[in-house]
């Protein structure tokens, strides 16, 4: 037997009953065990579905980086031009 009430509200999960109509059934406890197993399995793909976003926030912090690192590489390249161009203009002056 299932003696376990478990309250969703508890993990930010707010169904509201009320909106839904009488014959749904729609309740914010989970009273027996087949509707336990029907949780789990969608908690099953929630937490893979974390999983992949997880991953893509990891590639988009891995792109940013390296756009910041070629954008600060790119500003030193034109800094080194300038440089030596301004170097190249004070030589063919002597």
């Amino acid at each position: 037997p299932f003696y376990y009430v478990f309250n969703l509200t508890a993990y930010g999960i707010y169904i509201q009953p009320w909106k839904y109509p009488e014959f749904w059934n729609v309740q914010e406890t989970i009273k027996t065990q087949a509707r336990f197993k029907i949780f789990c399995s969608a908690v099953k793909t929630a937490g893979s579905l974390y999983g992949c976003g997880l991953g893509g926030a990891f590639l988009v912090d891995i792109g940013l980086s390296l756009f910041m690192v070629v954008m600060s590489s790119y500003n030193t390249r034109l800094k080194l031009l300038k440089e030596l161009n301004d170097y190249k203009q004070a030589a063919s002056i002597r």
